[in-house]
């Protein structure tokens, strides 16, 4: 059995926070994080409540609370629910193990992201994009917590899928089920930017776009992004071209 936490991470998002909370938790082992909200914007359900920990804190934070479990669902307070809460529990049960999954993601998401061009399938795939991403502790593991230094967190999705798949994990893409995310403007995307590229070069060197063949401005679409379809046949992985006809 696959011992599975999910996290929503809020701040200043007490009612979509609130709304994961309560259809997820009769599902999932649950907890809302508070991470420094307005004092009218902390929920009363919040399991556990700090100080502003941004996006990075919070994933660090949660393994540090819930090292016993062998996934964390980080799932962002401001996300929606598109599918039933027993539907994303059983496609991360059918697919484990993995490095990292996530839904796919219908608003404001990549490109590659967006339930349209999974098409109901699942995908294993480059790199996703974290804002309701799983995470097994086989990979957390590897990657011994975010650079705290990145505290807003941009580019921790796309280092966490460079070494998942350096270690021989997979990223799941699962178009069997969705979310919403709406738009956002809780942080500075200047200084978001600015804290990705020093976080980068930290992980990899002055030559990370070499290393990762990203770079700041690449439009990853989903040919390129994805590497295989994965179809589940008696509870077996089969793996075969994500653009045949299968």
């Amino acid at each position: 059995m696959v011992r599975i936490k999910a996290v929503i991470f809020n701040h200043n998002q007490r009612q979509t926070a609130e709304a994961l909370f309560e259809q997820l938790s009769g599902t999932f082992d649950t907890a809302l994080i508070d991470s420094g909200s307005d004092a009218k914007q902390i929920s009363p359900r919040s399991t556990h409540r700090f100080e502003n920990l941004f996006w990075t804190g919070c994933w660090n934070k949660s393994w540090e609370i819930f090292a016993d479990y062998d996934v964390i669902w980080g799932i962002g307070g401001d996300c929606t629910l598109k599918s039933q809460p027993k539907e994303y529990l059983q496609a991360i049960e059918s697919i484990f193990p993995f490095g990292t999954w996530s839904p796919v993601m219908s608003g404001r998401a990549h490109e590659y992201m967006q339930p349209q061009v999974a098409d109901g399938k699942i995908f294993s795939v480059i790199y996703l994009e974290g804002i309701a991403m799983a995470i097994s502790k086989p990979l957390w593991s590897v990657i011994s917590g975010f650079d705290s230094l990145n505290h807003i967190g941009h580019a921790q999705d796309l280092i966490s899928c460079f070494h998942s798949r350096a270690h021989d994990l997979k990223n799941i893409l699962d178009g069997r089920v969705e979310l919403f995310h709406p738009a956002s403007n809780q942080y500075d995307l200047e200084e978001a930017r600015v804290l990705m590229f020093e976080a980068l070069e930290r992980e990899f060197g002055k030559n990370w776009s070499d290393v990762m063949d990203w770079w700041w401005g690449r439009r990853i679409t989903f040919g390129s992004n994805a590497v295989s379809r994965i179809e589940l046949i008696d509870a077996q992985k089969h793996y075969t071209s994500p653009f045949g006809s299968k």
